[in-house]
């Protein structure tokens, strides 16, 4: 199993590496919300308070959810993201929060990984199919 995981790896980085030219010149990528919260309350129009990571990237596998509570009017964010940065790095991205009718909030935490643990997390096919 190690060694299927280390020739997924390797062959992961060189799909990286081919498509990293184009990735850097490519609409497609984006900052990532890193922390949203707003409060709008029933006389006026939502005030929303946004922070971004300053890296850019590409989503390649998303794994986010979200969910209502027993009460419909709250939802539950969670789950995990791998984003291609367009240095070539790879990161996961880890998304907690919840809102209601009024108020809500989400954070979110950036952490870099190797193509190994991304291949081992999300599979390859997964992690290519987008690439």
């Amino acid at each position: 199993m190690d060694e299927l995981l280390s020739r997924s790896a390797e062959m992961l980085r060189e799909r990286i590496a081919r498509s990293n030219l184009a990735l850097r010149a490519s609409e497609l990528t984006r900052r990532h919300t890193q922390q949203e919260g707003h409060n709008g309350g029933l006389y006026g129009g939502p005030i929303v308070h946004t922070e971004s990571f300053e890296e850019r990237g590409f989503v390649l596998v998303d794994r986010y959810t979200q969910t209502r509570g027993e009460n419909l009017n709250f939802e539950f964010f969670g789950g995990s993201c791998l984003v291609l940065l367009t240095d070539g790095r790879l990161a996961e991205l880890e998304r907690s929060g919840s809102s209601g009718c009024d108020t809500g909030e989400w954070n979110a935490t950036m952490r870099f990984v190797s193509a190994e643990e991304a291949v081992s997390r999300y599979g390859f096919e997964a992690c290519v199919a987008r690439l």
